[in-house]
């Protein structure tokens, strides 16, 4: 049995117990198949383009702007004078937030890549074949010039 667009937004909000970054992109799987429902919907496709005018009005990097967007999607949906206008908030809201989610993982991802790629940007073998920076290389400098295998080996040699 699928579920409305209402019952997947009232098992969010549920699941969310603190409105911090962490905890609201921890949620991104679930708000990004709630927005993709509300992007299918006729009201999203009608009003979709005063994101970037409704975005202007947050300050702050993206994770600020995740917790601003939800927050204020919480208070309007609150607030809202009948049940269409709650369900109007969240098919024009949780798509922008699923935006931001989206932005946030693929920077974090880059940084995550970069990381990885300096540390192990050297990507030398030693001359005991076990990659420098890796758990299984006895290493007191990244070329392995002093380790215990590397000397064994060169010793046989």
């Amino acid at each position: 049995m699928k579920k409305t667009i209402s019952e997947m937004v009232i098992e969010l909000i549920d699941f969310i117990k603190e409105p911090n970054s962490t905890g609201i992109i921890l949620c991104g799987t679930k708000i990004k198949e709630i927005a993709d429902k509300c992007r299918k919907t006729p009201l999203y496709q009608m009003d979709s383009k005063k994101k970037e005018e409704y975005l202007n009005g947050f300050d702050g990097d993206n994770k600020k702007k995740i917790v601003s967007v939800y927050i204020d999607f919480l208070r309007k949906s609150a607030n809202a004078p009948t049940t269409i206008h709650a369900k109007g908030c969240a098919i024009l809201l949780l798509p922008i937030l699923d935006e931001l989610i989206t932005k946030e993982t693929k920077m974090v991802k880059e940084k995550l890549r970069k990381i990885h790629k300096s540390y192990y940007s050297h990507g030398s073998m030693t001359s005991c074949g076990i990659t420098a920076y890796s758990p299984n290389h006895n290493k007191t400098s990244w070329r392995g010039v002093n380790c215990k295998r590397c000397l064994k080996t060169k010793n046989k040699r």
